[in-house]
């Protein structure tokens, strides 16, 4: 009965928990990745958007 073809063996349950908290380890630093660079890329945003902001209020008010 342990070679009957009605029933598929997979893997066992300990490779199937290993594998879903690799996977969990893995997208969590994925996502850490990708939110890091979202907030990367809004700092630098910022700042440029400071500097040309003083560049304009400096151009605005040094006409006399």
């Amino acid at each position: 009965m342990a070679n009957s073809p009605a029933r598929a063996e997979g893997p066992g349950l300990l490779p199937v928990i290993a594998g879903g908290v690799i996977g969990a380890i893995v997208l969590f630093w994925l996502v850490g990745i990708v939110i890091g660079t979202i907030v990367f890329a809004v700092k630098v945003a910022t700042v440029i958007a400071l500097i040309a902001g003083g560049f304009w209020l400096y151009n605005k008010f040094s006409r006399d």
